[in-house]
């Protein structure tokens, strides 16, 4: 019976951590996607706390000035950077 508890308390601690831990990975970053004609014409990824962004995958990044940021749940972004990216 012991055993049967104990098993028990891992399996839910370890569901626990994982319900936990994916939405903080999601937040990591932002992702813009732009489509036109249902065809994926660019994507510009904005990683939280870095002063760099990446258009298409291109490494290295453009850098930036100011650097995105969460704040009570709503993701900032520098606005100037983003119309960049998109000309």
């Amino acid at each position: 019976m012991y055993f049967k508890k104990k098993v028990s308390l891992v399996l839910l601690m370890a569901f626990i951590l994982t319900c936990t831990a994916v939405p903080a990975m999601a937040q990591d970053q932002e992702q813009v996607d732009v489509y036109e004609d249902g065809k994926l014409v660019k994507s510009v990824v904005f990683v939280i706390g870095v002063q760099e962004y990446f258009v298409n995958g291109e490494t290295p990044g453009i850098k930036m000035d100011a650097t995105p940021f969460i704040q009570d749940g709503r993701t900032f972004v520098p606005i100037r950077y983003l119309g960049n990216a998109f000309g």
